[in-house]
């Protein structure tokens, strides 16, 4: 059934800021990778617009509904609500078919670099979903193009629908 209230929506405007390229080299995390060259650049709030490459490894998280029955914290509705699941980890060698997401400066002024990616195995299988910091492991290279965002800031803030932290764009 579809739903017919109102559209709910959080957004801000910015502008486009400078453009960062960079390779990422073997044995490096991906998060990592990218959180770093964000600090380097002095990039706060961005946009990961492209990230292909090879990985000796990945881990990935995908959506799992959660049991209807449990509590639901400031939820009035019985709508599906969804979590992450297991992880999978995928051994390589991997090719990055394509990674995009956000660079979010959190409220202790520290970076959360949140990347979706496609990926495939040797035997041409494809994968997707989030990537975890800590668990994706470049193999001979990763390049990455950032598009930094003027004027607004990503940032996160607890939705009590969800009883999660999510992005927060917020004009600045």
């Amino acid at each position: 059934m579809m739903n017919s209230r109102e559209p709910r929506i959080n957004s801000a405007a910015g502008s486009n800021g400078r453009i960062v390229v960079a390779r990422i080299l073997p044995e490096s995390d991906l998060i990592e990778a990218i959180e770093k060259i964000c600090i380097d650049n002095n990039v706060k709030s961005g946009i990961i617009v492209s990230c292909i490459g090879a990985l000796r490894q990945a881990v990935l998280l995908n959506p799992v509904t959660v049991d209807p029955s449990a509590p639901k914290p400031d939820k009035t509705t019985d709508e599906v609500r969804s979590g992450y699941g297991d992880a999978l980890l995928l051994k390589g060698p991997l090719q990055i078919l394509s990674g995009q997401g956000a660079v979010i400066t959190k409220d202790d002024n520290t970076l959360l670099v949140h990347i979706h990616a496609t990926v495939v195995n040797e035997g041409h299988e494809v994968y997707g979903g989030h990537l975890p910091k800590g668990k994706n492991l470049i193999d001979d290279t990763a390049e990455v193009t950032i598009q930094e965002i003027s004027g607004m800031k990503l940032s996160l803030k607890y939705d009590p629908d969800t009883s999660e932290q999510h992005l927060f764009p917020i004009s600045e």
